[in-house]
């Protein structure tokens, strides 16, 4: 929704525009900050916004999850900000199902968002949030070696890509899910079998994806 052409004063917007509403249309969450950037022609920034949401924490805008392309979709989830290269990214699992290679389709990317490697999986601030979807990275991922608990992965130019029992075919590694995920193998670490929420080579082809936007 865009901005109002004009703002109304200061005294009508809290008669007349119920803070719900101006926040929505400016995309804020305090009053005194939305009639502010109504005055400047500006919309606030989604750190402005955030509050937490019903579906899990982490920063919302206009009631979803500003990094990905359904904001709504339920179980979409925030993994943190902060980043070493830049403090003001923000991390989001954008759940769905979708092929490694149409998964920059389930990130906002009308907003600048777009799908992440394992570095900003790594360096993550969010680690207390563990993922409730399966989720691909920006890299391609095989299966170096273990079991689930004490396996490992790298980038597929380090180890190969799993194969499915039904078909032959390449079922890439991602993030799992802790519980009900497509992977068979998980808990995996990268480039070390310290556990982390790395796996797959199961019969699912499908994953939502990581993605990062400001």
């Amino acid at each position: 929704m865009g901005l109002p052409s004009s703002c109304p004063g200061r005294s009508d917007v809290r008669l007349f525009l119920p803070l719900s509403i101006l926040a929505v249309l400016v995309g804020c969450h305090d009053f005194d900050e939305a009639f502010a950037r109504c005055l400047d022609g500006g919309r606030c920034s989604p750190q402005d916004a955030g509050v937490v949401d019903d579906a899990g924490p982490g920063l919302v805008h206009d009631g979803g999850f500003f990094g990905c392309a359904d904001p709504h979709r339920p179980g979409n989830q925030y993994f943190g900000s902060g980043f070493t290269w830049d403090a003001s990214f923000h991390l989001f699992g954008c759940t769905g199902a979708v092929s490694y290679a149409s998964r920059e389709a389930l990130c906002a990317r009308d907003a600048g968002c777009f799908s992440c490697g394992v570095d900003w999986w790594l360096s993550r601030s969010g680690k207390a949030v563990v993922p409730s979807s399966d989720y691909w990275t920006n890299d391609a991922l095989g299966f170096a070696s273990g079991s689930s608990g004490t396996c490992s992965v790298d980038y597929e130019g380090n180890a190969p890509a799993c194969t499915r029992a039904s078909d032959g075919g390449l079922s890439p590694v991602r993030i799992c899910a802790r519980t009900g995920s497509g992977c068979e193998v998980n808990r995996c670490g990268f480039q070390s079998t310290t556990a982390d929420d790395f796996g797959g080579c199961g019969e699912v082809t499908t994953a939502g994806s990581l993605c990062a936007c400001e």
